[in-house]
């Protein structure tokens, strides 16, 4: 819940009171000096639920830096959200999960497979633990879980690592969170449709006929209906004209009739469910479709049929099972690639059609008295010259008997002008139709196989994405990371930090830190958490007393997380390079290491010199003190000669 502040000190006492022996009979290992008022209205007043709690526990959270560290998070799982505080602050809520964004909850063993499966391999996880421990290593990456959150989420599309204490505690957070996502899920689709229906019937009646329309098992028994009913047609068809006698058939002329009757009424309930559910968008979405406008005609011929007993119309519902067929993916690629290729195939037959009928004509004119059965009208010729095009008995049926009937020899001319037609479009122009159509359907199914291609590559990306080492705010330090040198960097630190400052005042907070981010519309959005606040500012040590950071505090804020970023981007590429890129990975790591061993060590020469610099030292000093004393042996010389002067 949210704590307001015009709550007076009472309310927020008694709420304060009421949390404390809440998670107390929770958390027996929480203390009563890490729970305080202060504490309680803390940033933002979000404090951990305390009603409607599914499982409660301590989870090890995963927190990418420099390092990788686990840290301790008190998760509270509801009916709505998966929620994290510190143990250090139990009240307040630090990060949260709306169950209902979750995208995929599985266990650390299926990270690796991710990437992996991003890499092309075929490993596949098995979503179980691994049973046979041998090392704490090996038991650590055992006991981990994530939760990958949706794109278009509060989380926008972040991976949540956790580890737990033991098997059974993990098992036990993973088949919670599953399946109160699952509820979650179902519960906002539920509210969503009640919201579009409100108190109107007929919108009730729209959405259960869409819902219905696109159940799996509505549809298979469409489908197996469809067949039984082309079944019968084919049925009908045969033993109509090859058996006399109904007695005589396996089965009777009600029996047949009674199933057409009910195929029929079937197909009536399918037309009003599909026309009903697809009325909001009858004409952006469904009568554009001419699938759908065939398939209604299909139904209503087929009805006509079996209510006037119309024979010659019932083979139209052998047309149905294309519905079928028609959600096979390899059968719709065909369709699609015919439709697309209706209008270059029509142009390429029209070409060809101009040529058949001006050989007609010309047929018609030269050969119409000697042979008029085939070029006695225009519409023979057309007919004679399809013949000729298809090749059928061409030269034999109709060149010879041409100029054998005109003068009895053999005509170049009449040879000349067959062989020419057949040249034209039996070699030339029907091999266009073909290879338009061709080209078409190719283009069609190619351009098909790489949508769903990269909408594959695009899920193992997303994949990749999350098993990756990723900081909170890498989309933004990517913008930095293109620096060409010292002063490109603080020239770009310098632009960010203006367009985080929307308000212009020169310090930045939480709230103004994520209104800022928002306002920089990354393709992937950031916003940060409590927690991922706590983490950039190094546990509140880059900001003021107040969690508002300056100019410089974010200079340095963002310098470190750029080598942060540099080290992560460096582990990623050793897990998904190649062998011979991952050596290159390999030797500048190393290269990277001894120049950090460099600096906190010196080498033999710096030994050297330091010793030398040292004697140097000595022989100075050296050369001081037998200057003095020569200067002093002097001074007592000239001192006794004046003595024995004065003596003297």
């Amino acid at each position: 819940g949210e704590g307001g502040g015009e709550s007076s000190g009472e309310e927020i006492e008694d709420a304060y009171a009421q949390r404390k022996s809440s998670w107390r009979r929770e958390h027996s290992d929480v203390s009563d000096d890490n729970y305080s008022v202060a504490s309680f209205r803390s940033q933002r007043n979000v404090f951990m639920p305390t009603d409607d709690i599914i499982l409660s526990g301590t989870l090890f959270k995963k927190i990418v830096s420099s390092s990788i560290s686990w840290q301790p998070r008190l998760a509270v799982l509801t009916s709505s959200t998966l929620s994290f505080a510190s143990p250090s602050n139990p009240s307040v809520v630090l990060d949260d999960i709306p169950l209902h964004e979750i995208h995929d909850v599985g266990f650390g063993s299926e990270l690796d497979d991710m990437i992996d499966a991003a890499e092309g391999s075929k490993r596949r996880s098995s979503r179980r633990p691994t049973k046979t421990r041998k090392s704490a290593s090996a038991l650590n990456t055992d006991l981990v879980f994530y939760v990958q959150t949706s794109e278009d989420g509060k989380n926008s599309g972040r991976t949540f690592i956790f580890q737990a204490r033991d098997e059974n505690e993990l098992n036990e957070w993973f088949s919670n969170i599953t399946n109160a996502s699952k509820d979650a899920k179902r519960e906002r689709k539920q509210q969503s449709e009640k919201s579009k229906i409100g108190n109107s019937n007929r919108k009730w009646l729209q959405v259960n006929c869409l819902k219905l329309y696109k159940n799996r098992i509505y549809r298979a028994i469409c489908s197996t209906i469809i067949l039984f009913a082309v079944a019968m047609t084919l049925y009908q068809t045969e033993v109509y004209y090859t058996t006399a006698t109904s007695s005589s058939r396996l089965l009777s002329d009600s029996a047949v009739k009674v199933f057409n009757v009910g195929c029929s009424l079937f197909f009536l309930v399918e037309l009003f469910v599909m026309i009903v559910g697809h009325i909001p968008r009858w004409k952006q979405k469904f009568i554009i479709q001419a699938w759908n406008s065939v398939d209604i005609l299909v139904i209503l011929i087929s009805v006509i049929a079996a209510t006037f007993e119309v024979k010659s119309l019932r083979p139209v519902r052998i047309l149905r099972v294309l519905r079928v067929l028609g959600r096979l993916r390899s059968f719709k690629r065909i369709l699609r690639g015919l439709q697309k290729a209706l209008r270059p195939v029509a142009s390429a037959l029209g070409l060809l059609m101009i040529v058949t009928c001006s050989y007609a004509v010309l047929a018609t004119n030269l050969y119409g008295e000697v042979k008029p059965e085939f070029f006695g009208s225009l519409s023979a010729s057309l007919f004679t010259m399809f013949q000729i095009a298809t090749g059928d008995s061409w030269a034999s049926y109709v060149a010879r008997p041409v100029y054998m009937a005109e003068r009895g020899s053999f005509d170049r001319a009449v040879a000349l002008f067959f062989s020419s037609y057949v040249l034209s479009t039996g070699v030339v122009l029907i091999n266009v139709v073909v290879a338009v159509l061709l080209d078409e359907l190719i283009q069609t199914i190619t351009i098909e196989k790489t949508a769903a291609q990269e909408a594959h590559d695009s899920e193992m990306e997303q994949k990749r994405q999350a098993a990756r080492i990723t900081g909170v705010i890498d989309p933004v330090i990517e913008m930095i990371a293109k620096f060409s040198d010292k002063k490109d960097l603080e020239t770009r630190i310098s632009s960010l930090f203006h367009t985080l400052d929307v308000y212009e005042e020169g310090m930045l907070d939480y709230d103004k830190l994520n209104e800022g981010l928002l306002a920089l519309q990354l393709s992937i959005p950031v916003q940060l958490s409590p927690d991922d606040f706590d983490q950039l500012t190094m546990n509140r040590t880059l900001c003021s007393e107040d969690g508002e950071i300056s100019s410089e505090q974010f200079h340095a804020i963002i310098v470190k997380e750029l080598l942060r970023y540099s080290e992560r981007e460096a582990a990623n590429s050793m897990n998904e390079a190649d062998d011979i890129h991952r050596s290159l990975l390999l030797n500048l790591k190393l290269v990277s290491l001894d120049l950090e061993v460099v600096k906190n060590r010196r080498t033999p020469i710096d030994q050297v010199r330091d010793d030398l610099a040292t004697i140097d030292a000595q022989l100075d000093q050296m050369t001081e003190q037998v200057q003095l004393l020569s200067d002093t042996l002097l001074t007592q010389a000239f001192t006794s000669r004046s003595k024995a002067i004065r003596v003297h």
